[in-house]
């Protein structure tokens, strides 16, 4: 028995581990297409720059202040088709590694750009611009929101340093063709330049997390934190198709708290609020999920509708792992609350070919466990042999309910 837990949790370990992985590959994939774009385009802004400038320099001129930024041009191209290669051939030498390889290419990147400022014009040069993309492009990256805050401040670090040295003259400014002024020794323009450029920086850096925030909520439940019909749907779409093409299984747990108005009229809204909330903390605390960085969600938890909720259990079996699961969620709500539970389950593709038969099915096993009398967990049609495994792991199920402390945990916390 320990050995096949044991067994388990290496292979679920590992998938959480390849979905990972996989997810922020084809990331890193895209950020590197969104460079080869960006450094197009600035090749071409070069060879129109060259051309525009010859009505105030003289070629000679124009050839000694293009050298620098188009050899910075040349170092990334040869950069980013590195990634590029080591990305399609290579991937032992940094997917272990993903983390620290993110944090170099982002450290890179706002280095490379600093050097491409301050040789196309330093505090007088409009290619702070850059610092932006840089952002928009960890918005992709990253995972969370402390990284996202990092990025801005090594934007504002390398421009702060850049500017520093420009006005004390520690490196030489490098002229831009078209102020008439020389504008780097003048401490006013300096300083408003510098403050708009970190305070721009910092607006990114607050707006994109916001966005991030404002799209979490969107997929969430705001009175469980759980997820909603919308992600539901979504979510269970995938796993159907995903099922399909690799041919496992995958289960849904449709959950409907029994009397629930005659509770709600008894005892208030806000007392039926924090039974929903408790109902939300056990279904998080009993599938497989984790918010630690880096967060996945394997079995996926969500408020369907009012007082229904539903769970879907990807690469899970009808009697040994949706019943189960079913079981123990039904004796620990009944202890939490003042309420049962009834609940239906089905399972693709026993019971359904498609995302809405699975649906339907649960639909009926759930209205088969309200006929039955409530607080009963009932499935589609089984078979013999299924039923009586079935009546034994309702037989082991139905013990006294766990302490308190083993249940109560808030949600979206870790396992």
């Amino acid at each position: 028995m320990i050995r096949k837990l044991a067994e388990y949790i290496k292979k679920l370990a590992s998938y959480n581990e390849t979905e990972i992985k996989a997810q922020a590959e084809q990331k890193i994939l895209l950020i590197i297409k969104a460079r080869w774009v960006v450094l197009g385009l600035l090749l071409l802004y070069g060879v129109f720059s060259i051309i525009a400038y010859q009505s105030f320099w003289p070629i000679p001129k124009i050839i000694g202040l293009a050298t620098w930024p188009f050899i910075l041009l040349c170092l990334a191209v040869v950069y980013n088709f590195s990634n590029h290669i080591i990305w399609h051939r290579y991937p032992r030498l940094w997917v272990k590694r993903i983390k620290a390889f993110i944090r170099a290419q982002i450290t890179i990147d706002a280095l490379a750009v600093t050097l491409l400022i301050h040789f196309v014009g330093g505090v007088t040069s409009w290619f702070w611009t850059l610092y932006i993309l840089l952002i928009i492009e960890h918005f992709q990256l990253s995972s969370n929101q402390e990284e996202i805050l990092l990025t801005g401040l090594v934007n504002i670090f390398f421009y702060s340093g850049l500017v520093f040295a420009e006005f004390f003259h520690l490196i030489a400014p490098v002229e831009n063709p078209f102020p008439l002024l020389n504008l780097h020794g003048q401490l006013t323009y300096v300083l408003v330049a510098w403050f708009w450029v970190c305070s721009l920086n910092i607006a990114t850096v607050y707006m994109g997390s916001y966005l991030r925030k404002k799209d979490d909520l969107a997929i969430r439940d705001a009175l469980t934190n759980i997820y909603n019909r919308r992600f539901f749907e979504h979510a269970l779409k995938s796993e159907v198709e995903r099922a399909k093409r690799f041919s496992h299984t995958v289960s849904l747990l449709i959950i409907d708290l029994d009397n629930f108005k005659k509770y709600n009229d008894t005892y208030g809204h806000v007392e039926g609020d924090k039974i929903l909330q408790t109902v939300a903390n056990v279904l998080s605390y009993n599938i497989r999920r984790s918010v630690e960085d880096p967060s996945y969600d394997i079995d996926v938890a969500c408020r369907y509708g009012g007082e229904e909720f539903a769970v879907i259990l990807p690469e899970t079996g009808r009697v040994n792992g949706a019943l189960t699961l079913a079981e123990k969620l039904r004796i620990q709500i009944s202890c939490q609350c003042n309420l049962t539970v009834s609940i239906g389950a089905a399972t693709y593709p026993l019971d359904c070919t498609n995302c809405d038969e699975l649906i339907a099915a649960a639909d009926r096993a759930l209205y088969r466990a309200k006929s039955l009398g409530k607080n009963k967990v009932a499935v589609a049609p089984m078979s013999a042999t299924e039923e009586k495994k079935a009546a034994e792991i309702v037989n082991v199920a139905n013990v006294e309910c766990p302490r308190t402390a083993d249940v109560e945990k808030p949600v979206g916390e870790s396992l």
